[in-house]
């Protein structure tokens, strides 16, 4: 069973007078913390020690002041080209691109407003096959523009790679403002606009290979899979609210027909696989109630190899946005997403649509 890492707290009603009024008023302020701090943290205990201050701060990565203008453009077999910004950098990756693919990717800063255009045009794609390209905005370890001993430009405030337990232990959000045109999908077969982490077990981290867990959190999706997803939900921020949303959740072992196998993914749908997500707005997600979330449900994964305790000691490597896609057959596939503003928040107090919101540091 999947927990639910949401809670409600009753609404008081008041008596008659100023003071009752203004009295209940105070409890319902104080219940409202101590229900954010206590059921919070025991949903997302993890083994971090109690000493240990929250991150705190909000990092900006776009807009990125001072940052030029100027694209990143990849072509299959070419390499990662890299765009650095303030914090994290434009990766135009071609990752598992089919042979005999030919077109490009690319990621263009417009230094005038602080957005970014994204896109993938391939005039030919070579085949059929599984999930490819994701021309990236990436935070952390660069893996696919660098190595595993290189990194993006980080803050100050909070840097990767970083334990599972530092991260639940504090507050992180992701928000991003958006707008997703997706391909069509007679071409292809599924396609999704996600956040995708990357977690390991050991430093420097060796990406795809076991025990190794990505973590992908689609905002707009069209995806078939042969796996089956559970309702969950949690607070999101979405077009300036904070409320309970439903996120359902599924995971997959990387082994044919979901076998044995020491990777492992699990994918968090926004509104829900009955539903494509949200093709434009600002979302807002509690990236440390997701991996607090994992952490519950990797004991009940039969297919994975990899070790079922110890989660908490894993290290998030990267934090990354972008899309990815796979077709039907060979046919010429375009489409593109725009992002206007992407930060990411560690919060010391409940979340609120003021303290999500992107650009407020200065």
């Amino acid at each position: 069973m999947i927990a639910d890492g949401t809670h409600r707290i009753g609404k008081a009603r008041g008596g008659s007078s100023t003071a009752l009024a203004v009295g209940l008023v105070v409890v319902v302020l104080l219940v409202a913390a101590v229900g954010y701090y206590v059921v919070r943290p025991y949903f997302a205990h993890r083994g971090a020690a109690a000493h240990a201050p929250p991150f705190t701060g909000e990092i900006d990565i776009l807009p990125a002041a001072g940052i030029a203008p100027g694209c990143v453009v990849a072509t299959p077999g070419a390499g990662v080209p890299t765009k650095s910004l303030d914090n994290g950098s434009l990766e135009a990756n071609t990752f598992s691109v089919p042979a005999g693919t030919s077109g490009s990717v690319g990621l263009c800063y417009n230094a005038n407003d602080g957005s970014v255009l994204n896109y993938v045009n391939w005039s030919q794609v070579g085949g059929s096959g599984g999930w490819f390209s994701y021309p990236e905005i990436s935070y952390g370890v660069e893996a696919w523009g660098g190595s595993a001993t290189t990194y993006t430009p980080q803050s100050s405030h909070w840097s990767l790679p970083a334990t599972v337990a530092s991260v639940v232990g504090s507050n992180v959000w992701g928000t991003v403002s958006y707008s997703y045109h997706p391909p069509n999908p007679s071409v292809a077969r599924g396609n999704d606009y996600s956040f995708d982490d990357f977690l390991t077990q050991t430093l420097p981290p060796a990406f795809e290979q076991g025990p190794f867990i990505e973590v992908m959190v689609w905002f707009d999706h069209h995806v078939i899979y042969p796996l089956a997803f559970s309702p969950y939900s949690m607070p999101t921020l979405v077009n300036g609210v904070v409320s309970s949303e439903r996120w359902d959740v599924g995971y997959w072992c990387h082994a044919p027909h979901n076998g044995t196998s020491p990777l492992l993914t699990f994918d968090y749908a926004f509104r829900g696989v009955s539903s494509t997500g949200l093709a434009a707005g600002t979302v807002g997600v509690d990236l440390s109630q997701v991996l607090a979330s994992v952490e519950q449900l990797m004991p009940s994964v039969s297919c994975w190899t990899g070790p079922t305790g110890g989660f908490s000691q894993f290290y998030l490597d990267q934090v990354n946005l972008g899309s990815e896609e796979t077709v039907n057959g060979s046919a010429a596939l375009n489409y593109n997403w725009t992002e206007s503003s992407y930060c990411l928040h560690l919060l010391t107090a409940a979340p609120s649509a003021a303290s999500l919101g992107c650009g407020r540091s200065g």
